[in-house]
């Protein structure tokens, strides 16, 4: 509450304290309270504003705190200037111009605390329930819990690291005061949401120095004066605002394209520049955008610039999203959608491809039809006779005519059939036999034809007879069998 200090004859800020059961403040080196009037230390910097525990003073190198019990003020010397000071388990916090210490109240005891986050100036420190709250130079907010401690800063959305004051409404909700606006923090299940108050909001002035909130006002300080406004709620909803969010243009390499031929690209046009805008007359607040290629991009990007740049893009289908909203707005309510596609070169094309892959199994197929089975084709021969004879009976039996009546051959005892004009000689292990054939008939008729080969234009052996073999002839049954020119580079590959 604000009082009129009747020596000074100014008004002066009054705390509440429950443990007095009134309000007491600072007046020309006395600590005033509802009833008297006592002596403090000759110059106080600060009073701690936690009304639940007593009244306690920073000094210049000491503290001070009223005990009730003996109703006067305590004094312990601390050494340090203090900046700020607040109520601890068992002792004090007190925050000075290089760091944070504790000062057992018990046994007299100053300590420096370890924590690299409260090393340097501590301007504020502020309790509330199991929480502690302390506003440095630097590092921001950092709040204390029973076993952990974090900071809030420009990271998390803070205004500035340097914090000037805080006003611990309850704890979940604290104000802070910095040198480039005011901050409402709030602490919730739905993590750490920062709302930031500026000249945006109607102050004068972004340096805060001091903030207070009661019922539904908010007191602010600043190096322009005092203002107040009333406190917003925890959870704003705002009204979506149609920003009329659209396409300016497309530059491509440097050429501006129009929408009509913008949807297919050549491989060499993946060099963009897309423009866009928005139409919005809501004074200073600023319009934000976030974009990104859909299926490409993981994540949104958001910026403040109303243009899009993308270098060397690979072939493919795109779809480029954008959206804007102002800086108190919600994404989605604004929304383009850019489809465009760039086509590969010709070589990585999928006809280009397809076609490609089959003259190459074209080549191959050529390749093997005239080498391997051209000039190999006694090896595809000799692979298939040794299949056939592993799948097929061993009993292999044909029929002829001889003198009118209808023989049977076993096929695995021929050794050679020698032909003799329209007749054939059928050579086996056991017999000799006749019969009215011309040598090419017989050829098909064999079952396993496979296992008989052609060695001159009248002579067929059959392979697994042949004994020997010379450049000339072969030697089959004990007899020999001449081998024509033509058949002789064939029967030298020949394996018996």
């Amino acid at each position: 509450e604000l009082f009129l200090d009747l020596d000074l004859g100014v008004p002066t800020l009054a705390v509440f304290n429950k443990t007095i059961n009134g309000y007491a403040y600072l007046s020309n080196g006395k600590l005033v309270l509802p009833d008297r009037a006592v002596s403090c230390i000759s110059w106080s910097g600060s009073i701690s504003e936690n009304e639940d525990k007593p009244i306690l003073l920073g000094g210049y190198k000491s503290i001070s705190w009223w005990d009730e019990r003996v109703e006067n003020i305590r004094t312990l010397n601390v050494q340090k200037r203090t900046r700020s000071l607040d109520w601890a388990p068992n002792g004090v916090w007190i925050g000075t111009l290089d760091g944070l210490y504790f000062c057992d109240t018990l046994e007299g005891e100053l300590s420096s605390v370890k924590q690299e986050m409260l090393q340097g100036r501590i301007e504020s420190i502020r309790s509330k329930g199991k929480k502690t709250f302390f506003g440095t130079m630097g590092n921001g907010l950092v709040v204390q819990m029973s076993d952990s401690i974090f900071r809030i800063s420009k990271t998390e959305g803070l205004s500035s690291n340097l914090v000037h004051e805080l006003h611990v409404e309850n704890d979940s909700t604290i104000w802070v005061a910095t040198n480039s606006g005011l901050n409402r923090v709030l602490l919730s299940i739905r993590g750490v949401e920062v709302r930031i108050f500026n000249d945006r909001d109607g102050l004068q002035d972004n340096y805060i120095s001091d903030v207070f909130v009661k019922n539904d006002r908010v007191w602010i300080g600043t190096r322009s004066g005092l203002f107040l406004m009333r406190k917003p709620p925890l959870y704003e909803s705002v009204d979506a605002i149609d920003l009329r969010l659209s396409i300016q243009s497309v530059i491509c390499n440097r050429d501006t394209l129009l929408s009509s031929n913008f949807s297919e690209l050549s491989y060499d046009q993946n060099d963009l520049l897309i423009n866009f805008n928005t139409v919005y007359f809501g004074g200073k607040e600023e319009v934000l955008y976030r974009y990104k290629l859909v299926n490409t991009d993981d994540q949104w990007t958001e910026t403040d610039r109303s243009s899009i740049s993308y270098k060397s893009l690979a072939p493919g289908s795109y779809r480029l999203s954008i959206q804007a909203k102002t800086a108190r707005g919600n994404w989605n309510e604004n929304k383009v959608d850019l489809d465009f596609t760039i086509l590969p070169p010709f070589y990585k094309s999928t006809w280009f491809i397809v076609l490609s892959v089959a003259m190459i199994v074209l080549v191959i197929y050529a390749f093997f039809k005239i080498r391997v089975l051209t000039y190999n084709r006694d090896i595809v021969r000799e692979l298939m006779r040794m299949l056939l004879n592993r799948i097929t009976p061993k009993s292999k039996q044909f029929f002829i005519r001889v003198q009118g009546a209808t023989v049977k051959v076993n096929s695995l005892d021929v050794g050679f059939v020698k032909s003799s004009g329209n007749y054939l000689e059928i050579h086996t292990t056991k017999n000799r036999y006749v019969t009215r054939m011309k040598i090419g008939d017989f050829e098909q008729l064999p079952p396993d034809k496979l296992d008989y080969i052609r060695v001159n234009r009248s002579y067929i052996v059959r392979i697994d007879k042949i004994t020997a073999k010379s450049p000339k002839s072969l030697k089959v049954l004990g007899q020999e069998v001449p081998i024509g020119r033509t058949y002789q580079k064939a029967i030298s590959e020949l394996h018996f």
